[in-house]
């Protein structure tokens, strides 16, 4: 069974490119952890997961979306959560906004990604 393409599948795919550009992105700022590139290469995998089984009648097709979101979610909070201590030195006055710019742009693609994720989990992946 053929079905075309929606809305909410081209929503995916999008977050999941936004997800590879996050996670080169990642690759720059000051402070890493490993798990938020797990995060991401997993929610761009379960996206090319979404894309295997759009033309198949898969119940867990609904849910995958879903899932990348939490994941996108996942890699945003954890990023987050490692650079406070950073982010209260640039506050204070201690060190130089440069210092997280590079982060601020990771966490500003990863947001947009997941906004834009979770908008396409309310809409239909296939027509």
């Amino acid at each position: 069974m053929n079905q075309k393409k929606s809305i909410g599948f081209i929503f995916a795919i999008i977050a999941a490119a936004l997800s590879l550009v996050a996670c080169i992105v990642y690759t720059q700022v000051m402070y890493k952890l490993p798990v938020v590139f797990v995060f991401l290469i997993l929610a761009i995998l379960v996206t090319v997961g979404l894309f295997v089984l759009s033309n198949k009648d898969h119940p867990a097709k609904e849910f995958i979306s879903l899932l990348s979101t939490i994941l996108i979610a996942g890699a945003a909070g954890a990023g987050f959560y490692l650079m406070v201590n950073q982010i209260g030195y640039v506050i204070s006055g201690l060190d130089g906004i440069d210092t997280i710019l590079s982060f601020i742009v990771y966490e500003v693609i990863t947001i947009v990604a997941m906004i834009i994720s979770i908008v396409g989990n309310f809409l239909p992946v296939t027509k």
